[in-house]
């Protein structure tokens, strides 16, 4: 991450649980690497979830698998795949139960805005299905703040603001 990046500040890290189900819940300004840098920059095993397009090659798919990536499917990707969030969703709320960390995107989409978009769905679902079905496990949803000075720029510095858990 320091290749691509000149400077990356991170702070809040006192905010991330130490053990239990934390679901990490970021903007999304720059497509690939908002993903890396959550679980580069603190010491939870993160599992995310990725758009399910990059999953499409088997060997690919192995790959990323490995890297702790799930897919997700969206509308725009072809209204039929979306029914194939609910195995990926029940594996996110396995993943909670066993106390450890999903990331998601809430705003379902990278944009260029130092502003958040509307939210999306997917982490609400995330979060009633788990409580749903485990309904004593206490989730801890940890808000992440993810800055660029010159996110169009190569190297840039970045930010991360890890908040304050919410029960």
């Amino acid at each position: 991450m320091y290749f691509l990046h000149k400077k990356i500040t991170v702070k809040g890290l006192e905010n991330i649980p130490k053990k239990g189900a934390v679901l990490f819940i970021p903007n999304h300004q720059n497509a690939l690497i908002d993903a890396i840098l959550i679980p580069t920059t603190n010491k939870r095993n993160i599992f995310f979830l990725t758009r399910a397009a990059v999953f499409k090659n088997e060997k690919v798919a192995k790959f990323l698998s490995t890297l702790n990536m799930l897919p997700v499917y969206r509308i725009r990707d072809g209204l039929s795949t979306v029914e194939n969030n609910i195995a990926i969703f029940e594996k996110c709320f396995d993943i909670l139960k066993q106390g450890k960390s999903v990331e998601i995107f809430a705003e379902g989409e990278h944009h260029l805005f130092r502003r958040v978009i509307p939210l999306k769905k997917g982490f609400a679902r995330i979060i009633l299905g788990t409580l749903q079905k485990y309904p004593d496990l206490e989730i801890q949803i940890v808000p992440v703040g993810i800055n660029y000075d010159k996110h169009l720029e190569y190297p840039c510095s970045t930010s991360i603001y890890y908040g304050t858990p919410i029960k």
